[in-house]
């Protein structure tokens, strides 16, 4: 019976405040997209450079990947004091947590592509430009959507801890909830954030097998 009377309860905030909880969804969405879709454009502005100057990104990649194993919710931390609150600050550091994922998939993907494809389209008498949007850029796209991937599901749930950042967005509820001891809230927050994580996941975990099947034939 207790089981019952705590989701009857949930049940009821739920409907007693669908407008409050569906604008927070909203920003939610919002910011966690906006950071894919701006470190989307940053990595592959810096693959295109390092690719037309023919510039060594091990290195580079080697040290950005470094970044990958310091938990997200620590940038958020270390950001705080030096950025401020609010959503544009939040914004930059989600996006600088969007990155490492997307370029180093991005990167692999352009650098796995089998020589003789390269010699055959340098052969037919393609630019460097030319080989790399007609070809590279292609070819790597199933590398790319598993950094994207990745990137939103660290995206939707690091932005569960922005809103400590005065973001907005459903981590509001989960903190305050956890803060006043409001299971209601905590249940709420964490099912949603689950379910954005979970359909970002599905989504582009199907993108990324549709065209790996595309260019190799596998599922």
């Amino acid at each position: 019976m207790k089981g019952s009377d705590e989701m009857e309860e949930i049940v009821l905030y739920l409907t007693g405040h669908k407008e409050e909880i569906l604008q927070a969804a909203v920003e939610h969405i919002t910011l966690s997209g906006l950071a894919v879709l701006i470190g989307f454009g940053i990595s592959l502005g810096i693959c295109i450079l390092a690719v037309m100057k023919d510039a060594d990104m091990d290195k580079v990649i080697n040290r950005i990947s470094f970044f990958r194993l310091i938990p997200g919710v620590a940038i958020l931390v270390v950001a705080m004091p030096v950025l401020g609150v609010g959503f544009l600050p939040a914004l930059c550091t989600l996006t600088l947590v969007t990155v490492p994922s997307i370029l180093v998939n991005l990167y692999a993907g352009i650098k796995n592509i089998a020589a003789d494809t390269m010699e055959s389209a340098a052969g037919i008498g393609l630019s460097r430009q030319q080989i790399l949007f007609r070809v590279q850029l292609p070819m790597a796209k199933p590398f790319l959507l598993l950094g994207i991937r990745t990137a939103v599901v660290d995206a939707v749930t690091i932005a569960t801890v922005a809103s400590l950042m005065g973001a907005g967005g459903l981590g509001r509820y989960v903190m305050t909830g956890l803060t006043i001891n409001d299971y209601r809230l905590v249940v709420i927050g964490g099912i949603l954030i689950t379910a954005m994580a979970l359909c970002g996941e599905i989504l582009f975990g199907w993108m990324q097998r549709s065209l790996e099947y595309k260019y190799t034939g596998r599922r």
